[in-house]
């Protein structure tokens, strides 16, 4: 017993470690993976923020350049034409040469312009245009009109009065001698300048590259380009809001677009020479969107992994407890062969003596009545005689069903057959004990099954029953039967208090007993489950019944027709 006992505990051991070897390496891997995909993301996040602060480094060099020298070729015009623009009749002639001559030289610039206080455009590098056009209604104009200051203004896009085209315009104020205003002189950049700046530059199918004006946030270009979105006031974020303002010429920020709404990360470049910023923001979706493909192939991967280790480690496990069902099997099939030759000897032994003393009591207790010898205490021992030979009769009865395993075929049964034998061999102890059986009519139905397997099965059931019940004050067991469908439910109850959800969780696993220690070996149900598997069936505990109930389901042949 002490050997049965330790391979047991081994046994156990071995599941558990098992099982916790099994958790480690999940764990394991599925945070090596983890860690790996953050590391990668930061990597790509990392890799996009300077991706976009390049973009925006170079954008804006090349902006500044033509900004750089528009904005000198307008100090040159101003000085230059300055004699030729105050008289009360502007030199037109004179002037158009000298915007000419910085036209030639800036092919960036699509026209350079004189407007006199009028607003009215008196020279114009774009002679393919009409002529006779007041500006006076544009922002810019008046921007001048009003402050006295020379700053070069750069105005937000707008659609040209001359060609129709969206343009900005970088202009500067042209004063009298006494600082009086005298008009503005203008360059036109068409905005399909940026546009050819600015195509070249991979930000992904959803980034973006925006020009900014500071003192406003108004969206000077953006690509690519939504004339809709042209000249509307960014909305930061306070944080963004926080960088701009401060003394930074560079930074980077994420926020939500708010053109598209989609999540992007931002690098600026301030310049605040010309009071703009350039933003290239670059999509999560895009360049992550690897880094997502990653991600779905190691979670199949890892889930595949993981489902195949656990589905081994199912397969291991039932392996492991077949196999040690089949050892238990052997053990049962061994002990059940032991029991039935001993059975044979002992039926052939003890029946023919059993035999002899019944018949000779029942001649010596006809003897006495015949003599009519009043002896009722002799009588009373020659019936008790009888009545111990027949429950001796009994006992050998029931150990040669347990010989019939051995040999026995499926084939069909009555249900009774089943039945019956297994209370045969409980029926004396549930006397002894005061137990009452209560047993409705069992329905006469045919079971295709091993006989003794099935008798087996409600020999363990009754027995754990009787076990249960024989110290309560209450003891009945019931044995009910319900026909559904195909099946036959047979359902065996006891006086007992039910069983726990815990319980009966484990009440077929091999060698788990709720009896008291020695009173079991925890076979019984994980064999009986086992038996009616075999067969089709199954064995299950009702938790929700306040006593304790079996319930065994067994197909049956022909459901549709009873046994004649």
């Amino acid at each position: 017993m002490g050997g049965r006992s330790q391979s047991i505990v081994r046994y156990a051991l071995k599941y558990k470690v098992l099982v916790l070897m099994t958790i480690i390496v999940i764990t394991f891997i599925i945070g090596a993976r983890a860690f790996l995909l953050h590391y990668s993301r930061v990597s790509e996040i990392a890799h996009s923020k300077v991706s976009a602060k390049n973009n925006s480094t170079v954008l804006d060099q090349n902006i500044r350049t033509v900004f750089s020298k528009v904005d000198l070729s307008l100090r040159s015009i101003s000085k230059f034409s300055n004699s030729y623009l105050v008289q009360r009749k502007p030199n037109i002639v004179e002037t158009l040469k000298i915007l000419d001559f910085y036209q030639a030289s800036l092919p960036e610039v699509h026209a350079f312009r004189f407007a006199d206080e009028n607003g009215n455009v008196l020279v114009n590098t774009d002679r393919n245009v009409p002529t006779n056009v007041s500006i006076d209604d544009r922002e810019y104009f008046q921007y001048h009109k009003v402050n006295q200051n020379s700053k070069l203004h750069i105005s937000k896009p707008i659609k040209s009065k001359f060609d129709g085209k969206m343009v900005i315009t970088l202009s500067r104020r042209v004063p009298t001698s006494d600082n009086s205003f005298r008009g503005i002189v203008y360059a036109v950049i068409d905005l399909n300048y940026f546009h050819s700046l600015i195509s070249e530059v991979d930000v992904g199918k959803s980034g973006n590259i925006s020009l900014i004006s500071i003192d406003d946030g108004i969206l000077l270009y953006r690509h690519p380009m939504n004339t809709a979105n042209l000249g509307q006031k960014i909305i930061f974020e306070s944080e963004t809001n926080r960088l701009i303002q401060s003394q930074l010429t560079s930074g980077e920020w994420s926020q939500n677009s708010f053109v598209d709404k989609k999540k992007k990360t931002f690098a600026f470049r301030l310049n605040r020479d010309f009071n703009y910023l350039v933003a290239t923001g670059l999509a999560e979706e895009d360049f992550l969107s690897q880094w997502y493909l990653s991600l779905l192939t190691a979670l199949f991967v890892v889930a595949a992994f993981v489902v195949s280790l656990i589905w081994g480690l199912v397969k291991y496990i039932k392996y492991l407890e077949q196999n040690e069902m089949q050892k238990n099997r052997i053990h049962e099939i061994s002990r059940k062969d032991a029991i039935a030759r001993i059975a044979t000897g002992v039926a052939h032994e003890i029946n023919n003596p059993l035999a002899i003393i019944k018949g000779k009591s029942e001649i010596a207790r006809m003897i006495i009545e015949d003599s009519k010898i009043c002896n009722p205490d002799l009588s009373n021992k020659l019936f008790d005689i009888e009545k111990m030979v027949i429950r001796i009769a009994n006992t050998i009865k029931g150990l040669q069903i347990l010989e019939q395993s051995v040999v026995d075929e499926n084939k069909a049964y009555k249900l009774e057959e089943l039945i019956l034998p297994a209370i045969e061999v409980w029926s004396q102890r549930m006397l002894d004990n005061s137990i009452d059986l209560n047993l409705e009519i069992i329905p006469e139905l045919l079971v295709d099954c091993n006989r003794a397997e099935i008798i087996e099965v409600f020999v363990h059931l009754l027995s754990n029953a009787v076990d249960a019940v024989k110290n309560l004050e209450k003891k009945w067991i019931s044995i009910a039967f319900e026909k559904r469908d195909k099946n036959i439910i047979i359902k065996i109850t006891d006086s007992g208090t039910g069983i726990t959800k815990k319980d009966a969780i484990q009440l077929t696993d091999p060698f788990y007993t709720t009896k008291q220690p020695g009173s079991g070996t925890g076979l019984g149900l994980s064999v009986s489950d086992a038996i009616l598997r075999n067969h089709g069936g199954s064995l299950s505990c009702n938790i929700n019944s306040k006593n304790t109930q079996f319930i065994i389901v067994l197909k049956i042949m022909k459901p549709d027709m009873a046994v004649a």
